[in-house]
């Protein structure tokens, strides 16, 4: 009676190397991500970042609801997904499928533990830490490419770099579309409650006071002068009409509003409903 070995699956022990002639396919200088396609229960699966960043294997609903495999049930998942900027996300379930990657004989399957996510997405599948490590992958960014050791040799995941940038451009136009609630901006002209710096205007501290409080004439000066001499696109300030010596407190008033505009994109609106009123407070919302 003879008895049966089992036969060991040996992978390949050559070293897994990247050259330069490899990035040749490419534009550079290039930032994209390692985005392209895999076989998952038998359909291929486009749009698939490779992740290191990621600690989960993620499916999106879309393209889970696409698959072409009968019976699938997703298993309840109590554990919360986190993202980048600390949000929470539900996960639908989870479910385990075959995958493979790579061509021929250099190409590796497993068995991998997908979490179901249910919301928009520029990509269809995320592949995370857990199956980069269980299939001992080695990545490049620069060449956009993975490769990892199989029975047949150094097994290679290419990226495509015109579909990464697609799902980018997608990325950034699903952020814009998001609905936010308005947003009031309230923006106050105080002239007489501005301190000027220490130092920049010391003869403004001898003018005329009454009550232990800087006549506002006077503070309007002196701003605009402080105005002009800091910052060169309010300098057109220097030859509004004066009174006295004092600039008159509209054209101050429209320096300040301007600087204002040019300085915080969230006020540049307000530019193209005229200059700012001689009120104290003027508001708008942004959408």
């Amino acid at each position: 009676m003879t008895k049966h070995v089992p036969k060991i699956c040996r992978q390949s022990s050559a070293p897994i190397t990247f050259t330069d002639k490899e990035a040749d396919r490419l534009l550079h200088p290039h930032n994209d991500a390692l985005v392209g396609e895999i076989r998952v229960a038998d359909n291929v699966i486009r749009r698939v970042l490779i992740d290191n960043g990621s600690s989960a294997d993620v499916l999106f609903m879309n393209a889970f609801s696409r698959l072409k495999i009968g019976g699938a049930v997703l298993m309840p998942i109590q554990t919360p997904l986190y993202g980048f900027a600390g949000e929470c996300v539900r996960a639908a379930g989870t479910i385990n499928l075959p995958i493979a990657i790579g061509d021929g004989p250099e190409r590796v399957t497993r068995m991998v533990e997908f979490i179901v996510v249910d919301r928009p997405s520029a990509y269809n599948v995320i592949l995370g830490r857990p199956t980069l490590n269980a299939i001992k992958a080695v990545v490049s960014t620069y060449h956009l490419a993975m490769k990892f050791s199989t029975q047949g040799g150094i097994g290679v995941f290419r990226g495509n770099q015109e579909g990464a940038r697609k799902c980018y451009v997608e990325a950034v136009n699903r952020v814009g579309q998001r609905t936010a609630p308005p947003i009031t901006i309230t923006v106050i002209f105080r002239i007489e409650e501005i301190e000027a710096p220490s130092g920049e205007v010391e003869r403004f501290s001898r003018a005329p006071t009454r009550n232990g409080r800087a006549r506002s004439g006077h503070v309007k000066s002196a701003l605009a002068e402080l105005l002009r001499s800091t910052d060169p696109r309010v300098r057109s300030a220097g030859r509004a009409p004066t009174r006295n010596g004092r600039a008159r407190s509209g054209h101050v008033k429209s320096a300040l509003a301007e600087l204002l505009r040019s300085t915080d994109p969230r006020v540049r609106s307000a530019g193209r409903n005229g200059q700012a009123r001689s009120g104290l407070k003027k508001e708008h919302n942004i959408r």
